[in-house]
């Protein structure tokens, strides 16, 4: 059965998600206010394996108007998106766990939460890594899978590190994305999420090993919406090349856990990656630090590193 979705991002209700479910993969987009449209992967691959997406609109329960989304169709494969030729796109593909999904009233609402996380993500490289004479990366989720009890996955979710590695191997043959997420809720005993951190040695995006986890748990209790999106955006900042921020009374590459706990006790200086959870309250907590931006455009500009 193929179900069309449509919602809206909680934080901005101008922010619309649609597209379709097929095979246990959603395949649509993200229409943001600006009227830009960011992919999942094409919708016309329903109408060339004989599946007519007006047949798909008029099975939704959503009551959506036909000719809407047939417009939208038509600006899948043209130049109306809102990605320019001077922009390096990174294909993202998110796997989400049962139990993160059984958190959500619908397919469509932990795709809108993750898009959103992959939207603030995107305007901090923005704003703060690249520059007129830099092109931009950006990230775009290139499709959705929904995980149940009995994929080949779902055994390894209870220890994050085997999942990293189960992750790459699931992956491995696909040749158009430059880093694989997965979403979960369970209680890794006080970690939020965990990423291969990116490496002049071919680690990161784009390379070996891009992968990462996050969970929406802490103490078995479900950690609030801004910690969340702020634990995504960490653990793809550990891909892209920064590790852990220590703070500027630390001793030169003295990063012990126990130091770092001593050395970011002043809230107003923890940024994105921060190695402790942080609960958004503070400007700097949606920013990478000036050690982070440096680490990040060190890897962007390593020449073996493959270009997204």
């Amino acid at each position: 059965m193929h179900i069309l979705h449509e919602g809206i991002v909680c934080d901005n209700p101008k922010v619309k998600v649609f597209g379709a479910i097929f095979n246990n993969i959603f395949y649509g987009g993200i229409e943001k206010s600006n009227g830009g449209i960011i992919f999942f992967d094409n919708l016309n691959k329903f109408i060339m394996n004989g599946i007519n997406f007006r047949d798909l609109a008029e099975k939704s329960r959503t009551g959506l108007k036909i000719k809407r989304n047939e417009d939208r169709i038509t600006q899948l494969n043209g130049e109306n998106n809102n990605f320019s030729q001077k922009k390096n796109i990174c294909n993202l593909f998110l796997l989400i766990h049962e139990s993160y999904r059984n958190l959500y009233s619908s397919n469509t609402s932990p795709i809108l939460v993750i898009s959103s996380h992959i939207f603030a993500l995107n305007r901090a490289l923005k704003a703060q890594i690249f520059s007129q004479n830099r092109p931009e990366l950006q990230l775009r989720i290139h499709k959705f899978e929904f995980l149940d009890k009995n994929h080949i996955l779902n055994k390894y979710v209870v220890n994050y590190e085997i999942l990293l590695e189960k992750v790459i191997e699931y992956t491995s043959s696909l040749t158009d994305i430059c880093m694989t997420g997965i979403c979960i809720s369970e209680d890794w005993n006080g970690v939020l999420g965990a990423a291969y951190t990116g490496d002049k040695n071919g680690i990161g995006i784009c390379n070996e090993h891009a992968a990462f986890a996050i969970s929406s748990l802490l103490k078995n209790k479900l950690v609030p919406q801004f910690t969340h999106l702020i634990s995504t955006m960490h653990e793809i900042g550990h891909l892209l090349g920064s590790q852990h921020d220590p703070d500027y009374n630390c001793k030169k590459k003295d990063y012990s856990m126990s130091r770092k706990k001593r050395c970011c006790r002043d809230k107003f200086q923890k940024y994105i990656m921060n190695p402790y959870s942080l609960d958004g309250e503070f400007r700097n907590n949606y920013l990478f630090s000036p050690q982070s931006v440096s680490s990040i455009k060190s890897l962007m500009n390593l020449p073996q590193r493959r270009y997204c």
